[in-house]
């Protein structure tokens, strides 16, 4: 399921993607600006998963593990 979550008036998807947290998932929100803006903000900082020059995006996760 993806959805936007909002508590206290907070955006909790735009807090986790700035923080390094989650992915912004393009296919579902391309039109997000704020989403790709705190992503790009993220990656550029190294924050969370983009510290990791492992990480793996959870649809190529998801792909490799039903292909095997």
């Amino acid at each position: 399921i993806v959805a936007k979550v909002e508590a206290g008036g907070v955006d909790v998807n735009r807090v986790m993607v700035e923080q390094g947290n989650a992915w912004w998932y393009v296919q579902y929100a391309k039109h997000e600006m704020p989403l790709a803006n705190a992503q790009s903000r993220a990656q550029a900082e190294k924050l969370g998963l983009w510290a990791d020059p492992n990480r793996v995006a959870p649809w190529e996760f998801r792909r490799k593990k039903v292909t095997k």
